[in-house]
C-alpha cells in the first residue's frame, strides 16, 4: 500500500538521540513485528531501530520528522526507553543506581536504570515534564506515561498487531491503518462543556495515554494511574503559609526557565503577577536573567488593565512589551482569525482571544524568549471552590461563611448584596438542598430520580445539538455518569475533587503543548506544576484564602514586592460583555466565511437548519447561550481542515 504524504521515513543512520530542540514531540515509535517494521527508506528524518530476540518477535522503531532530533534513548538488554522532556530530580534517581547526578542528555539513562531496579514502580520516584515509552522484551511489556499533568501529552493507537506511540497526534493520523473518523462523542461534549473521558480525543482511531497515569499497551489494560494527589500532598505550613508558597512556586518557575529565556503573558491580574513575581526574584538572585513582560491592553475600559500592567513591570524591574490588542489582532478580524486557527489546529482553540497572544509570543520570540509562562490554573487552584460556602453553612460556621463572603465581595465585581444571595443560596443552600432532596429521593425511588435527572438533561441541551438519537442518547448517558448523587456533607468534597480531573485542565495544557510546537517557543503553566498542586490541593481553605482574601496566598506575594498595588487589589476582570460585542460585530462575516456547518451537520453532531434559524438569536443572549454556538464555529472550521487536506482528512 503506498504511504500517504506525511509518513515517516528516512534512510538507516547512525542513531543519536537529543532534545527535540523548540519544537517538542516531533517523534513517532512503531512497535510490530519484526518482518513488518522496517526502517525508513527516504533521505531526510531520523530514527531508530531495536530488534529484540527470543520469543517475543518484536521491532521497535522509533523515527523523527524531517529536521527534528530523536527524543532521548536508552537501551539495555531487554530493555528500550524512549524519553522526552525534562527530569526535575536527577540526582535522586541516580542514587538508586549509586551513580553520580549525570547531565541532561542523560534522562532516559537515569530513567532505565530506575525501571531496571524497581520495575512500574520506579514511575512513581519519576519527577519532572516527560513523555515515556519503556519497551521489555523479556516481560513482555510496552509501558506508556505522560507526567503527572500531561505537560507533555502522549497519545497512542493500534493497527492490527502493531503499536504506534506519539506525543504528535498527526503523526499517528499519517500512518496506514489508524482510522481519522472524528469522535462524534468527544465533538458534541465539547459544545456543551461535557467532560470527555480522559483517553478520549477527537479521533475514533487515536487514544491518550491519561495524565499522571500509565498504559501497558502490549497487554491492552486500562490505564493505571501511578500519581495522586492524596499521596503527594504537602502539609500546609500554617505559620509562613505564604513563604512556603513562594518557595514551591519558584521551584515551579526554574523548572520552566530551565529551557531558555523567558517571557510572561502579564495580565494585572493576580495568577500572572504572582509568577511575575516569582520569577523575578529568581532573576534578582541571579538563577535567571529578567523575564519580559508580555501585555495586551484592551480597548474596553471593563477590562482594560494597561495602569496595573505598566506598574508591575516597572516595580518588578521586567523589560516590557505593551501594546494595544488592535495591534497584535489579524486585519481579518479575531473570530475570522480564530476559525482560520482551528483550521491549523488539531484541536479547536478555547478562545478567540489565542491569536493575538500567540502573535505576543512570537513578539517575544524575536526578543530571545524561548518560554513564555502563563497564570493559566490561578481560578482553579489559587482559591477553594465556591460550594465552599455550602460546607460552611451545613456546619453553621456562619464565621468562616461571613468571612468568605466579604473575600468574594472584594475580589469578585459584585455588590453587598450579590455576595450575600452568592454565599446564602446559589453556593450555600441551594446545593445543599438539591443534595439531600436527591439523596432522599434515591434511597426511596431510585428509579424516579434518575429519570428526572433524564429529563433535565435532556431539557437543557440545545434543540440543536446531537439531532442523530443514536448519539443524543449517548451524549445523555455521559452527562447521567457525571451527575452522582453525593450527600449534603459531601457536596465541597465532590467539588474539590472534580477540578482535578476537570476537561478545562487537560485542553490547557494540551493546548500549551501544540501551540509550543507551531510557535517553536514553549509555553508553560507553573502554577500547574505537580508540587506546587500538591501544596494548593491539600491546603485548608482559610489557608488558600490567607488574610481573609480571595487567592491571599498570591496576593500577599505579589503585594509584597509591589506594595504600590494598594490594598484593594485585585478585583476580577471580566471580558464577557467585550466578547459579546466583538461576535455580534463580527459574527455575521465569519459565519459567511465559514459557509454553513455542513461538517457537523453530516456528522450527525448538529442539526443545521435548526442551528442556522437560532444563530443569530443566540448571539444576542447572554454568554452562556452565545458559547455554544461560537464552540459550533469553531468546530465546523476545524473539520473542514480535515477534508481539505489541510489536517489529516475525516472520513
Amino acid at each position: 500500500m503506498p504511504k500517504r504524504k506525511g509518513a515517516l521515513d528516512s534512510p538507516p543512520k547512525e542513531h543519536r538521540s537529543g532534545s527535540a530542540g523548540d519544537r517538542p514531540g516531533s517523534w513517532l515509535a512503531h512497535l510490530g513485528d519484526a518482518e513488518r517494521v522496517q526502517p525508513p527508506t527516504t533521505e531526510t528524518g531520523e530514527r531508530f531501530v531495536h530488534r529484540f530476540d527470543g520469543e517475543w518477535s518484536r521491532c521497535l522503531l522509533v523515527a523523527a520528522e524531517p529536521g527534528q532530533a530523536l527524543p532521548q534513548i536508552a537501551e539495555q538488554g531487554p530493555i528500550v526507553v524512549v524519553f522526552e522532556g525534562r527530569l526535575h530530580n536527577r540526582a535522586e534517581l541516580a542514587r538508586l543506581d549509586r551513580q553520580d547526578a549525570p547531565g541532561p542528555g542523560a534522562d532516559a539513562r537515569l530513567v532505565l536504570n530506575a525501571y531496571a531496579a524497581l520495575g512500574a514502580e520506579a514511575l512513581r520516584r519519576i519527577r519532572g515534564f516527560f513523555a515515556l515509552v519503556i519497551c521489555d522484551a523479556e516481560r513482555q511489556c510496552v509501558l506508556c506515561a505522560s507526567d503527572p499533568l500531561g505537560v507533555y501529552p502522549l497519545y497512542h493507537a493500534r493497527v492490527g498487531h502493531d503499536l504506534l506511540v506519539s506525543p504528535a497526534i498527526e503523526l499517528l493520523l499519517a500512518q496506514d491503518g489508524v482510522s481519522r473518523d472524528p469522535n462524534r462523542l468527544s465533538l458534541a461534549g465539547f459544545i456543551v462543556d461535557l467532560a470527555p473521558r480522559q483517553d478520549e480525543t477527537f479521533f475514533a482511531g487515536v487514544k491518550r495515554v491519561p495524565p499522571g497515569h500509565s498504559v501497558d499497551l502490549a497487554a491492552g489494560s486500562p490505564p493505571s494511574r501511578y500519581w495522586d494527589f492524596e499521596s503527594q500532598h504537602i502539609a500546609a505550613d500554617t505559620r509562613d503559609p505564604v513563604g512556603q508558597f513562594e518557595e514551591l512556586l519558584r521551584q515551579a518557575v526554574r523548572r520552566c526557565l530551565d529551557f531558555g529565556p523567558a517571557g510572561i503573558w502579564l495580565s494585572g491580574g493576580v495568577d500572572s503577577a504572582a509568577v511575575a513575581t516569582a520569577a523575578a526574584r529568581e532573576a534578582r538572585e541571579g538563577a535567571a536573567c529578567a523575564p519580559w513582560a508580555l501585555s495586551l491592553v484592551f480597548p474596553d475600559p471593563a477590562c482594560n488593565e494597561e495602569h496595573l500592567q505598566r506598574l508591575l513591570a516597572e516595580r518588578l524591574e521586567l523589560p516590557q512589551l505593551i501594546g494595544p490588542l488592535e495591534d497584535f489582532a489579524p486585519a481579518e478580524g479575531l473570530l475570522r482569525s480564530s476559525l482560520d486557527l482551528s483550521r491549523r489546529s488539531l484541536a479547536p482553540p478555547q478562545s478567540f482571544w489565542q491569536v493575538p497572544y500567540d502573535r505576543l509570543a512570537l513578539a517575544g520570540k524575536e526578543r530571545g524568549c524561548r518560554v513564555v509562562l502563563s497564570g493559566d490554573g490561578g481560578d482553579e487552584w489559587l482559591q477553594p471552590p465556591l460550594v465552599y460556602a455550602a460546607d460552611r453553612l451545613l456546619a453553621l460556621d456562619l464565621s468562616s461563611l461571613s468571612r468568605l463572603r466579604r473575600a468574594w465581595e472584594r475580589y469578585y465585581p459584585i455588590s453587598r448584596r450579590q455576595s450575600f444571595r452568592s454565599a446564602l443560596w446559589f453556593y450555600g443552600a441551594r446545593p445543599l438542598l438539591r443534595a439531600t432532596a436527591a439523596s432522599a429521593l434515591r434511597r426511596v425511588r431510585p428509579s424516579a430520580l434518575d429519570a428526572y435527572r433524564r429529563k433535565r438533561l435532556v431539557s437543557s441541551l440545545p434543540r440543536w445539538l446531537a439531532p442523530d438519537p443514536v448519539l443524543r442518547a449517548s451524549l445523555v448517558e455521559r452527562g447521567l455518569e457525571e451527575a452522582a448523587t453525593p450527600g449534603p456533607e459531601a457536596v465541597y468534597r465532590r467539588a474539590h475533587h472534580a477540578r482535578r480531573s476537570q476537561p478545562w485542565l487537560l485542553y490547557s495544557v494540551e493546548t500549551s503543548f501544540e501551540r509550543s510546537r507551531r510557535l517553536g517557543v514553549r509555553i508553560l503553566n507553573p502554577l500547574l506544576d505537580p508540587d506546587l498542586l500538591a501544596l494548593l490541593d491539600g491546603a485548608a481553605p482559610e489557608v488558600l484564602n490567607h488574610g481573609g482574601r480571595a487567592k491571599g496566598l498570591a496576593r500577599e506575594l505579589t503585594l509584597e514586592a509591589v506594595p504600590a498595588l494598594g490594598d484593594q487589589w485585585p478585583r476580577k476582570v471580566h471580558a464577557e460583555a467585550f466578547w459579546l460585542s466583538t461576535v455580534r460585530k463580527e459574527g455575521p462575516g465569519a459565519w459567511s466565511s465559514l459557509g454553513g456547518v455542513s461538517g457537523l451537520g453530516e456528522l450527525g453532531v448538529v442539526d443545521a437548519a435548526r442551528f442556522e434559524s437560532e444563530r443569530e438569536r443566540a448571539f444576542a443572549r447572554p454568554l452562556a447561550t452565545a458559547e455554544p454556538v461560537w464552540e459550533v464555529l469553531s468546530l465546523e472550521a476545524w473539520l473542514a481542515a480535515g477534508r481539505s487536506g489541510i489536517l489529516p482528512p475525516c472520513k
